[in-house]
């Protein structure tokens, strides 16, 4: 059993390493690096922090309507990537989503289309982009991180 779960541990962390010799794939490497060690720092340091006292001090219902509101301008962006694929269906439903809950629902705070019917999509750019046969290079993949071509410029442009 003793052999058995040292086997184990040196197996995990043997997969954990990496060597000196840089993957020729990926030019960037020592940059993505460099740019993940500060984004966790970040994440630590100030992210997770300011994020804990936000679910701590504000209402369940205060954080449902600044997600609405944010959510209502996404809607807009929806339902323009719908047009540009080619669902023209999706993307007035989406345009009538964003009328009604800007209206009606006091600035997208109260999500009153999905109460009416209305289906919420989720459509990006990277989506459309694919959709109309896009390729990405290496730097936006270094930029947006471990994403797929089509997203990456979808999320980076």
């Amino acid at each position: 059993m003793l052999r058995l779960a040292l086997a184990a541990l040196v197996a995990a962390l043997a997969g954990c390493a990496s060597t000196a010799d840089r993957d020729p794939r990926d030019p960037l490497e020592p940059l993505n690096r460099r740019v993940y060690r500060f984004n966790d720092k970040v994440d630590q340091v100030i992210a997770q922090p300011v994020a804990r006292t936000y679910r701590k001090a504000v209402p369940d219902e205060v954080r449902s309507g600044v997600r609405n509101f944010f959510g209502n301008i996404g809607d807009f962006f929806i339902g323009v990537n719908n047009f540009l694929q080619g669902k023209f269906e999706d993307g007035v439903g989406d345009w009538a989503r964003v009328a009604f809950n800007t209206t009606i629902g006091i600035l997208g705070i109260f999500d009153v289309a999905s109460d009416m019917g209305y289906e919420k999509h989720n459509e990006d750019f990277g989506q459309t982009f694919g959709w109309w046969g896009s390729t990405c290079t290496p730097t936006r993949w270094a930029k947006c991180g471990p994403i797929t071509r089509n997203t990456a410029f979808g999320d980076c442009a």
